[in-house]
């Protein structure tokens, strides 16, 4: 997890998105009908990440999918996938039980535990 292009291959990466996924169920659930649309913040990695990595920022065909600035994440912003799947919005993977993303966090009363299924892109299923 130390290096952050690198980090994908790491084993300790799943435990540590499978909690922050967890994290951010929690607090969607807190008040969802508003964080489904709660969103802000820049929509790249900063430069010395890049740098690192050798890439450079994605082109204004990608930050200005919605006509803006492309400074400021809007839920109109495309997601840049890079082919490894097909871009989709901020706005489509809001929603964690939508049709790009689809996660259910069970609170397993008896065990104190949590138990997670979890289907993308509608053909890839796992249960932790």
């Amino acid at each position: 997890m130390l290096d952050p292009i690198d980090s994908c291959n790491d084993p300790l990466i799943f435990m540590h998105h499978a909690y922050l996924d967890k994290l951010w169920w929690e607090w969607q659930m807190a008040n969802y009908l508003h964080r489904l649309y709660d969103k802000g913040g820049n929509n790249t990695a900063p430069q010395y990440i890049l740098d690192q990595a050798g890439l450079s920022q994605p082109g204004a065909n990608i930050l200005d999918s919605d006509g803006g600035a492309g400074s400021t994440t809007t839920l109109n912003h495309t997601l840049w996938m890079n082919t490894v799947v097909a871009n989709t919005t901020v706005g489509e993977v809001m929603h964690l039980n939508g049709s790009v993303v689809c996660a259910e966090y069970v609170i397993d009363t008896k065990a104190t535990r949590y138990n997670t299924s979890i289907r993308t892109y509608g053909h890839y299923t796992s249960e932790f």
